[in-house]
């Protein structure tokens, strides 16, 4: 019997669809433990899973439906909120076993470091089109298609974007973990190269899969 852990960051819509995808793997024999902020404990746990938490508080709107974690939001925001995500990643994980690691996007720049140094297998699952691919740009920046060249130039500039933003964060982790110097870059690269496996949790009606060749997981 494996151990998943599921690494769900973000808001309620990004985290209780995952809830689903580890009831199936529940059901089909494995243990199942999602790391998640503090709100989502009592969902997680009502759906029969292990609940491994990553301190946050609630945001209440003004009619008082939740709207995410508070220090979730603010994770985003800047390096250092990314690197405070990231221990709190590393610590959750660490509260118990691990054979396999599955990630959500904005759990990677922990969560990869984290399964090389644990040597341990992972894979990505995302809610929507992230992927570099000559069919359409992320979805992070809108409806819209600037043809081929265009949307893949859209993903690669936003990746580079990404990786000089929180390329300090990355290289903190990986010391923290003993892992060799590497920069974000060539790491994304050798994702690529070796065919990280990404799993796309939405619709073919929605987002149509990229034909063969067109599509890069990361």
């Amino acid at each position: 019997m494996s151990t998943v852990v599921i690494i769900a960051v973000g808001s309620r819509g990004d985290v209780a669809p995952l809830t689903g995808v580890g009831v199936a793997l529940q059901r089909a024999g494995h243990q199942v433990a999602v790391a998640a902020y503090t709100p989502f404990a009592d969902m997680i746990t009502n759906c029969g899973l292990a609940f491994r938490e990553l301190p946050a508080a609630l945001e209440l709107a003004s009619d008082g439906a939740e709207v995410a974690p508070m220090k979730g939001l603010a994770a985003f925001a800047s390096p250092a909120g990314m690197r405070a995500l990231g221990n709190d990643i590393l610590t959750a994980v660490a509260q118990g076993s691990a054979d396999i690691v599955l990630m959500s996007p904005f759990a990677e720049m922990a969560g990869h470091p984290l399964a090389e140094a644990k040597g341990i297998p992972s894979l990505g699952v995302r809610l929507q089109p992230l992927s570099a691919t000559t069919s359409y740009p992320p979805a992070a920046l809108g409806a819209w298609s600037g043809g081929a060249a265009a949307n893949r130039r859209a993903a690669v500039t936003g990746s580079w974007i990404v990786d000089r933003l929180y390329g300090g964060v990355i290289a903190g982790l990986r010391r923290e973990l003993g892992l060799p110097k590497i920069s974000a870059r060539k790491l994304r690269r050798h994702r690529t190269n070796a065919q990280w496996p990404v799993m796309h949790g939405y619709s073919p009606l929605v987002a149509p899969r990229p034909p063969t060749g067109s599509h890069r997981s990361s």
